[in-house]
């Protein structure tokens, strides 16, 4: 690091910076940031949903993610465009796997 850059860090660090403003801009969020949260499941639920992940070559949270779309879809008394495109997505995914270990 050089010194004018460690002089900046340790001016931030107290809190002296001298280029400091209010910010004044609008606060606009996206409607596709993706939030965190905890999710607390039965040790035996998660090792299935890993292997299922696993198997599917894809995060669980994806399929977690998924799964919520679709309940909340069915809920609503409709049928999300996004969720039939990933299920049909992961269909023929699953159907190609089966075949190549069919072939091999």
């Amino acid at each position: 690091m050089r010194n004018t850059d460690a002089a900046k860090v340790d001016a931030y660090r107290r809190a002296t910076t001298s280029n400091a403003r209010p910010m004044t801009e609008a606060i606009t969020l996206d409607p596709d940031i993706l939030l965190s949260r905890s999710l607390r499941l039965p040790e035996p639920m998660f090792d299935a949903l890993t292997a299922l992940a696993a198997e599917r070559g894809q995060p669980w949270s994806h399929i977690v993610r998924d799964w919520i779309a679709e309940g909340l879809a069915r809920e609503a008394g409709g049928v999300d465009p996004i969720v039939e495109l990933r299920q049909a997505a992961l269909l023929v995914t699953d159907v190609a796997r089966r075949l190549e270990q069919h072939a091999a």
